[in-house]
């Protein structure tokens, strides 16, 4: 069984992902030894569509698993920011409808490492739309044991 963490947002909204660590495991063990966030911010994305972003601290600058374009409702990605220097250097983006991701310098290389159970999918867009109508909110990210 892959290794879960959960989603908890200020506004009651709790999900659950899997890790997809046989894709992208150096991302899903350097995502797992930053956890838990407390208190982190959920915005939206300025560049990439339908996509909520959280600033983290991880470090890891490594492409493993990338995508940019061809990515799914419920994808979370980590840029590792290879290719451009970044204005926000640990992002972490999680895909609720359209989207390519995209940073000022164009495609944003990003590691797909985690992917919210589908069972979700309806409140991610709900949250992803109120979020980007009435901006961001405190987010709980943490490993499930």
């Amino acid at each position: 069984m892959a290794k879960q963490i959960k989603i908890e947002v200020a506004s009651g909204e709790i999900m659950y992902a899997d890790l997809l660590e046989d894709l992208a495991p150096k991302t899903c063990q350097a995502f797992l030894a930053d956890l838990p966030y407390e208190n982190k911010i959920l915005g939206h994305a300025k560049f990439s569509g339908h996509v909520l972003s959280v600033f983290t601290d991880m470090t890891l600058r490594i492409p493993e698993c990338s995508r940019a374009y061809g990515v799914c409702p419920g994808d979370i990605l980590y840029n590792p920011h290879t290719v451009d220097e970044p204005e926000h250097p640990h992002e972490l983006s999680i895909v609720y409808g359209p989207a390519a991701l995209r940073n000022i310098a164009g495609f944003a290389v990003s590691n797909l490492f985690a992917r919210i159970h589908p069972t979700y999918l309806p409140m991610l867009y709900k949250l992803g739309i109120d979020v980007n109508r009435h901006g961001e909110r405190p987010v709980k990210i943490t490993a499930v044991l």
